[in-house]
């Protein structure tokens, strides 16, 4: 638990919850979330080894160019290429393993209420206020919010069982405003 999160010791009323989203822990979900979560975390080291690749290439051209013969310098460089290439995917399907192990299967669901997000989940029921959210992240399958250096919560279009997602963004937009990025 992170220092902004709160263990639930309040009712809410039925009526208070203005957007409500549940799912199942599945694969497909979970790798999705370690995937974005992952490419969050690492995205300056990969932009860094991604200029470091293109810049090995293209010495590898100038070589090609005034040498002809670059066989000594293509191993080693193909080799760092598919390793910078596969690093999130892979670390992401770590992950997402580790996890599954103990979470598939359980429900994940999150209510949204006027000053705060409840979480439960096959850990507990946890609150966050909506000063503890760092950024969001709209992709056209779903709403990634950062509540902590490494929390988020996954809030899934399509499962909203109170509310829509059209309303949820906007809801959003208006609550974390230079925070959100679609």
């Amino acid at each position: 638990m992170n220092s902004s999160t709160v263990a639930v010791h309040t009712q809410v009323n039925v009526n208070d919850i203005q957007f409500e989203n549940s799912r199942t822990v599945d694969f497909r979900n979970e790798f999705a979330f370690h995937l974005f979560y992952h490419i969050q975390l690492c995205k300056i080291p990969v932009i860094l080894l991604t200029a470091f690749n293109a810049f090995l290439w293209l010495m590898v051209l100038v070589l090609w160019a005034f040498n002809g013969d670059v066989t000594p310098a293509l191993s080693p460089l193909i080799q760092n290429t598919v390793i910078t290439l596969l690093f999130i995917p892979a670390a992401a399907l770590l992950s997402t393993s580790i996890a599954m192990l103990k979470t598939r299967g359980t429900e994940d669901s999150y209510r949204f209420i006027s000053d705060r997000i409840i979480n439960t989940d096959s850990r507990g029921t946890k609150e966050f206020h909506y000063s503890d959210i760092i950024k969001v992240y709209e992709t056209p399958k779903a709403f990634y919010i950062k509540t902590g250096r490494n929390s988020f919560c996954l809030i899934i279009k399509e499962n909203f069982t109170k509310g829509d997602s059209t309303g949820f963004e906007i809801f959003l937009k208006n609550i974390c405003g230079s925070k959100f990025r679609k």
